[in-house]
């Protein structure tokens, strides 16, 4: 409920930040990422290996193998090897999310804070 409280607020008082076009009730991918952060986000409890990655100007989209199921990350623009083991936070979880830049939607797709290489 949290969650929802804090994505109401930043899409009534937030500007968009990037030029994604979004189906509407979307919040932009910064707004995600911000809701991410303020949800507690820092705890990065979360741990896969990288299988792809793909850059945009501003955004790194992450395809990470999480047991036996394949996810999609979305996070602040970083460079991860293929293969790479690393470490997430619970981020903000959307459904069907376009991406123009990509021209491709995510079924479901998770919007982190932080990302980082797991210490093996």
């Amino acid at each position: 409920m949290k969650t929802i409280i804090i994505f109401s607020l930043l899409l009534a008082f937030s500007a968009p930040t990037m030029a994604e076009k979004l189906p509407d009730g979307h919040p932009t991918i910064q707004q995600a990422i911000d809701a991410s952060a303020n949800a507690g986000d820092k705890n990065l409890v979360n741990e896969g290996t990288v299988v792809s990655t793909v850059q945009t100007e501003h955004y790194t989209y992450i395809e990470v193998q999480q047991g036996k199921q394949k996810i999609w990350l979305a996070a602040q623009q970083l460079v991860l090897p293929d293969g790479a083991k690393i470490r997430y936070g619970q981020g903000v979880s959307m459904d069907n999310f376009y991406s123009d830049t990509l021209k491709r939607e995510f079924p479901r797709i998770l919007f982190v804070q932080t990302v980082e290489v797991a210490k093996e």
